[in-house]
């Protein structure tokens, strides 16, 4: 199984990286991956996600240890899930422990749960996931004939530009409307 995982995510990066699927097929290759396979398109995107990280990303140790079958493509989803642009390099310094811890573990959620509080604490940010905040943004308009609904949560720098530009507009027309009292005050 391990061997096979190997082979089809070194295929699937180097179908993706070339572009393969959209040349010849006019799709991606996740949505090539998730027709021809006949698989839910969360693991399609999920392999291929995998794919291009263990090309792209990872120290290439991952990519031994994958396809010397001393870890499985779950111990690398979990090493790529981990890992971000904050970690990385602390992590590349000692991925060769943590891949033989992953070799020797009897259960893989007792080292998952190591190597993700291993991840967070060599993250300088902890787990705070600032990518994650971007999906906290949330903004509705509702039209009326008479006026414009307005409900939302804002965060981060989305929350901070708004307030600036909700605030510049407030004090153009507190201005312009002091000019006008001042020039005309009935």
């Amino acid at each position: 199984r391990r061997a096979l995982d190997a082979t089809q995510l070194h295929a699937l990066a180097e179908l993706t990286h070339r572009d393969v699927t959209d040349r010849t097929g006019g799709t991606s290759t996740t949505r090539w991956l998730a027709r021809d396979a006949q698989l839910p398109s969360g693991t399609a995107r999920q392999r291929v996600a995998m794919a291009t990280a263990l090309r792209d990303r990872l120290p290439d140790q991952v990519d031994r240890a994958l396809t010397d079958g001393r870890i499985g493509f779950d111990h690398a989803r979990v090493i790529s899930e981990a890992t971000n642009d904050r970690n990385e390099q602390a992590l590349a310094e000692e991925i060769d422990h943590h891949l033989d811890s992953a070799a020797q573990a009897q259960v893989f959620h007792a080292w998952r749960r190591t190597f993700h509080a291993r991840a967070a604490l060599l993250d300088d940010d902890g787990t705070y996931d600032p990518a994650a905040e971007l999906a906290r943004n949330r903004l509705r308009l509702s039209p009326t004939t008479h006026f414009m609904g307005l409900r939302g949560e804002l965060v981060g720098d989305h929350a901070l530009i708004v307030r600036d530009t909700i605030e510049a507009l407030a004090d153009e027309l507190f201005l312009a409307y002091t000019r006008d009292h001042a020039t005309n005050p009935d």
